[in-house]
């Protein structure tokens, strides 16, 4: 009691600031009202790529003619200036506040999309290749896998996926390139044929070529299902929301 006592007189005197505009805030995560409101999602948005629809059908045009790889795509966000800008301070300067409010909405989301389904039984973060590894002195995509396996009880496979060659960043290339960019850069190294529900996790979303490799390379090796989870979703270059 003393200790809760201690920590609402701490808020009265130094109250929590959002990290994105400073204001005051009382939320559990480090936000105020209005960045937390303009950070989540705004449904609906197609359940296998994840990119926003018009109306409410469940899938887009695309992706009923051409499916993906991957079986559903879920992310936290949209990637906007303040989603950037929070990940940016993850990603590049390795803050963990940002991780902890980026991970919780994508977790939130989760449990939204399967509702009364069955969560998948791994998650696989998207590997680095050892050259970008040495980089950056981090996998930032194992730090937001750590994160969801705390907050959803899910076990890590963190070695099991290899990435054959340092291809060059995706953020620097265009849709195509990016595709021929990640064409057999994986390799799946571990027995996955066990599991009938696997979940990647990415920091963002743009094209989904990233997930569409991994998820080719799993299905091949016996993996049913594979689903793709990412802090943000890049809208269509053109819509509403880019």
């Amino acid at each position: 009691m003393g200790k809760n006592w201690c920590d609402k007189l701490s808020f009265s005197i130094f109250p929590a600031r959002c990290l994105l505009c400073e204001a005051s805030s009382a939320l559990s995560v480090e936000l105020c009202y209005n960045c937390l409101s303009l950070l989540r999602r705004q449904s609906p948005y197609c359940r296998h790529c994840g990119l926003n629809l018009p109306d409410t059908h469940n899938d887009c045009g695309r992706c009923l003619q051409q499916p993906p790889a991957f079986d559903r795509c879920i992310s936290g966000c949209d990637f906007h200036r303040l989603s950037a800008a929070l990940i940016h301070r993850f990603k590049d300067h390795k803050q963990l506040p940002p991780l902890r409010i980026l991970s919780t909405l994508l977790a939130d989301e989760i449990l939204q999309s399967y509702c009364d389904e069955t969560l998948p039984q791994l998650i696989i973060p998207v590997p680095l290749h050892w050259q970008r590894l040495w980089t950056r002195g981090f996998n930032q995509s194992q730090w937001i896998a750590h994160a969801l396996s705390q907050q959803l009880n899910i076990p890590i496979s963190n070695h099991g996926v290899k990435r054959l060659y340092a291809t060059p960043q995706q953020r620097k290339l265009n849709k195509r390139q990016r595709l021929g960019n990640l064409k057999d850069a994986f390799q799946v190294t571990a027995d996955y044929s066990r599991y009938q529900h696997i979940a990647i996790v990415d920091d963002v979303i743009t094209t989904g070529s990233t997930a569409q490799g991994m998820a080719l390379q799993l299905k091949q090796h016996g993996v049913p299902v594979v689903d793709c989870w990412s802090l943000a979703r890049t809208p269509e270059p053109g819509s509403r929301d880019g």
